[in-house]
Order: C-alpha cells, then structure tokens, then sequence
C-alpha cells in the first residue's frame, strides 16, 4: 500500500509542477529515478526487510505529501504566474548585457583550460582522478564554477540566432565535460533545451522533451563508464556498443543514481545509530554557508562524508555519499525528517519566484539552468554543494547584470549632457 501511495504522490506532484511550469518538475523527476522506481524494485525482490522498506517509504510519503500541501497552499495563495520560455523572448536581451555574459564565460574558460593544460594534463590522456585531485588556485575553482553554472547560455546563443557563439558555448561545454568528467556538468548547455519542450504547448514537442529527458538520464549512465575507461583514448578500442551494454547492465544491477537508495536504507535499518547522525549537521553547515571554516571552527564538516565513513566504513576527507534526498534529510533528522516537505516546499516556491522576477529572457534562461542541476542534485541528496553552486553561479550573473546597469545610466547621462 505504502509504494502504491509512493508512485500515486510522486507522479501527481510531478504533473502538478508540470501543469504550473515550474522548474520543481525537475526534482520530482530525480526523485522519481533515485527512489520511487528502485525502491519498488527492492520493495519486491526481497533485499530489504520488509520493516526497512516500509520505514523508508512512510517517511518519503509523509514528505511528500507535506511537500504537496505547501505547493497547493502556495499556488492558490499567491497566484503565481507560470515559467514562460519563448525563442522570440531572447531578442529582448540588449546585446550589450549578452556580450558582458559572454565575455564573463569566454574568460572563465580561458582560466580554467590555462590551468589545466599548464600543468601538463590532456583532456584525451588525463583520468578523473588525475582532475580531481589536481592542484588548483581559489580563481580557477571560482571560474570552473562560473564556467559551469553559464552552460545554459548555449541555449540563448541558440534563440538569438549567433551561431557562433552556439558554436564556442558547445565546444567549452565539451571542454567542461571531458576536462572534469563529472556527469553534472553535462546537465546545464542541455536541460534549457527540454524544459522549453516540455513547457511547450505543442504536445509533440512535450513529448519530444520527455524522450530527451530519458536519453539524459541514460547518457549520464553511460558517461560514468567512459570516466571509468580512465583514459578517453581507449574509447574507440572499448568501442561504444561495449560502453552501451556495461551502462544497461550497471542499471539493471542497481547502480549509479539508482542504487543511493541503498544508503538510506541502510541508516533506517541502523536507526541513525551513528555518530554525528540525527543533530541536524548537515543543514548546520548550510546556514554557515558563506562563512568560512578557518574563522568558524564549530562550523561541521561536510555531512556526506560522515555519511560516506558510515557507509563505506572509511574516513576518507574526499569521499562522499549522497543517499537521496529522503536519505539525507533522515541522516540529518531521523524519524522526524518528514516534516522537511513544508521546508522544501517553501524552498521551490522561493526559486519559482526569484526565476520569474529575472526580466531578462537570457538571464532568466540561465538561472533555470542552474535551478535544473540545482534540483537534481538536490533529489540525489547532494544539497550543501547544489546550493552553494547555485548561490554562486546566480550572484556572478546578478552583478553583471548590475554592472550593465550601471554602465547604461552613465552612458545615458553622457548622451544627455552631449545634447
């Protein structure tokens, strides 16, 4: 009864974002992925306990339902106005503050990309551990991060019919994938694309944007086996009908994305009896997001590698473990985590409201990009990191905004005093 009423409260909050376009669509449909298909996968093989399984789906369902109180109360309460995206809109962005943006993004790559090669690595000869553990200065990390979060100006590039500017985004988003070979920064040149599909009221091309939706997912599968070559240039001996059949046996045996349930089931079935489990640390950390460790020094360490040392039984500073959402907010919380759905309603509410209040058609494009891997992570449990990528990413775009501002009052002031 309990994963019936699971896949009951998952699709209708998911067709409710859908019908009010908003961009909490994409959390749902991450969650979804994570943990309403694998755990009726387990719910029926026999993995688990039942006691575990029933734990862990009455606390989903009790979230979600929360979750969707909060939306209905928002919806109805303040008659909110729908996520529009139309390809005419674009032209309405003046191609000065365009050229601002893209000048930002064209200089976070040259930093990025002179940093990396620099010191030496390739992007076909270079592992992922290799970058990962690359040496690299606070500005490089600021601009990888700026590089990153701008991904969804290929989509403006795109509307406002430059071309060659489509064409540099495309390739630096290239750049960006092999260069980190993290499978989120495939998310942000591509999701603009679907969410203007699937907010389409054309029902071809909605159905079009659930298809990209699925070969997305699939694609993230299948860029995790070719990070795992190690070397990219092995690619071609491996051969991509291997990397497809490895992707589809990975999923069926309930890897990846869909196997960070497992983690969550594991805290429920140890009833959070870990140290630093159930005080909150996580979200501790959240609200001292902008200050830094070294002056706060009650400031906790990041929750998902204490996650990490209880699930993989290592404490290692650079592992970390994300169990879902649910499993993240029950690590956090324990058997009170529900009541985290008015918290994460109020949280897609406040994002539907800052993404409507950017006038700019490419800023606002932009910033649904980042809200898109924004909720995705947040669906995999990764929230501290998710939102402090987002904050960023957001800021640098609003203070170039400012700057454009302020640079058009004082050409509009010269003009003036000319005439």
């Amino acid at each position: 009864m309990l994963i019936l009423m699971s896949w009951i409260l998952n699709i209708v909050i998911l067709m409710y974002e859908w019908r009010k376009k908003s961009l909490g669509m994409v959390l749902w449909a991450m969650l979804f992925v994570v943990f309403t298909v694998p755990n009726t996968a387990h719910a029926y093989s026999g993995d688990y306990s039942d006691i575990t399984i029933a734990n862990a789906t009455m606390l989903a369902v009790l979230f979600m339902a929360l979750y969707m109180f909060t939306r209905f109360f928002y919806f109805t309460k303040f008659n909110a106005k729908k996520l529009e995206m139309e390809v005419s809109d674009f032209e309405e962005t003046p191609e000065v503050l365009f050229r601002m943006i893209f000048c930002v993004y064209l200089i976070c790559f040259v930093i990025v990309a002179g940093g990396f090669y620099g010191r030496g690595y390739s992007l076909f000869n270079s592992t992922w551990t290799q970058t990962l553990n690359m040496a690299q200065t606070p500005i490089e990390i600021l601009a990888g991060k700026i590089m990153v979060a701008f991904s969804g100006i290929g989509f403006a590039c795109l509307c406002k019919k430059k071309r060659l500017c489509f064409l540099i985004a495309f390739a630096i988003y290239l750049f960006c994938a092999l260069y980190s070979k993290s499978r989120y920064n495939l998310l942000g040149f591509i999701t603009p694309f679907i969410i203007y599909f699937l907010f389409n009221k054309n029902k071809k091309k909605v159905a079009v944007g659930v298809s990209a939706g699925i070969v997305l997912v699939f694609a993230v599968f299948v860029f995790q086996q070719i990070r795992w070559l190690g070397d990219i240039s092995l690619l071609p001996k491996v051969g991509i009908g291997e990397i497809f059949k490895r992707s589809i046996d990975y999923m069926r045996k309930g890897g990846g994305e869909l196997g960070l349930i497992k983690a969550y089931y594991y805290f429920v079935e140890h009833n959070n009896n870990f140290p630093k489990f159930g005080m909150g640390l996580g979200y501790m950390r959240l609200a001292l997001l902008f200050v830094p460790a070294a002056i706060a020094k009650f400031k906790p360490r990041d929750f998902a590698i204490d996650m990490y040392k209880e699930w993989m039984h290592v404490d290692n500073p650079r592992g970390t473990m994300h169990p879902t959402l649910f499993g993240d907010v029950f690590a956090n919380f324990g058997f009170m985590c529900f009541l985290l759905g008015i918290v994460y309603g109020i949280l897609v509410s406040f994002v539907d409201e800052f993404i409507k209040a950017t006038k700019d058609p490419t800023m606002r494009c932009m910033k649904a990009s980042m809200v898109c891997t924004l909720f995705i992570l947040i669906g995999r449990g990764a929230t501290y990191n998710a939102i402090f990528n987002y904050i960023i990413g957001s800021l640098v775009l609003d203070i170039i905004y400012v700057v454009y501002k302020i640079w058009r009052r004082a050409s509009e002031d010269t003009l003036y005093q000319c005439s």
